[in-house]
């Protein structure tokens, strides 16, 4: 998987704006699974299990087989390969129920902390993704420390 951190740049991204991108809730929480998995420059088989594991458990896809969710997880990688990584992210803002913002936020995060590690690259992602989502600090900062004592560190 290419390294692509160095292309995000989220103060591009603007709540609401306008973009030709589209994606359903559950493509949005989807392509944030897949941005987690990939966020230190690659995703490893381990971290590919974990993914599809949590997508299932969510209720979002209580209803979607899983060959389904393997054919949206390869769809959203091909709308990032081919599009704009700041359109993607801002469709992807757009897309997510609000109500949902804090427990996608806190999924992502253990993702990105599962593999024991957390490096400049995976916070600077989170930091910027809780820009994006205009999150509260402080609940930010208590998903991350939740998760920082679940993995170990």
């Amino acid at each position: 998987m290419p390294r692509f951190r160095s292309q995000l740049d989220f103060s591009a991204v603007n709540f609401g704006r306008q973009v030709s991108l589209e994606f359903s809730p559950q493509e949005a929480v989807a392509a944030l699974i897949y941005f987690a998995i990939a966020s230190d420059g690659y995703v490893t088989d381990g971290e590919a299990a974990l993914a599809n594991m949590t997508i299932r458990k969510m209720d979002l896809f209580k209803n979607y087989p899983s060959e389904v969710v393997s054919r949206m997880l390869t769809s959203v990688g091909r709308k990032f390969k081919e599009g704009d990584v700041h359109e993607c992210f801002q469709a992807i803002r757009n897309s997510i129920p609000q109500h949902l913002i804090p427990t996608v936020f806190a999924i992502v995060t253990d993702l990105v902390m599962a593999d024991g590690e957390f490096d400049d690259d995976e916070q600077q992602f989170l930091q910027h993704l809780y820009q994006l989502f205009e999150l509260d600090a402080d609940l930010a900062s208590t998903i991350l420390q939740v998760m920082s004592i679940r993995h170990g560190g």
